[in-house]
C-alpha cells in the first residue's frame, strides 16, 4: 500500500510541475513575442522603410 501511495503523490507533484513548467512556457512565448514584434515595428524605421511592416507570429 505504501508504494501506492508514494506512486500516487509523485504522479500528483508531477502534474505540479508540468503545470509551471507550462506557465512558464507561456510567460517566456509572450515574452518573446513581444519583442519580436518590437524589432518588426523597429526593423523599417531603422533602415528608412516606414512604409513596410513586418509580420511576425509566435
Amino acid at each position: 500500500m505504501s508504494v501506492g501511495a508514494i506512486s500516487s503523490s509523485s504522479s500528483a507533484s508531477n502534474a505540479v510541475e508540468v503545470k509551471v513548467l507550462n506557465t512558464q512556457r507561456d510567460q517566456l512565448k509572450a515574452v518573446v513575442s513581444t519583442l519580436l514584434q518590437g524589432v518588426a515595428e523597429s526593423a523599417p524605421r531603422a533602415a528608412g522603410q516606414t512604409g513596410q511592416r513586418l509580420n511576425v507570429s509566435a
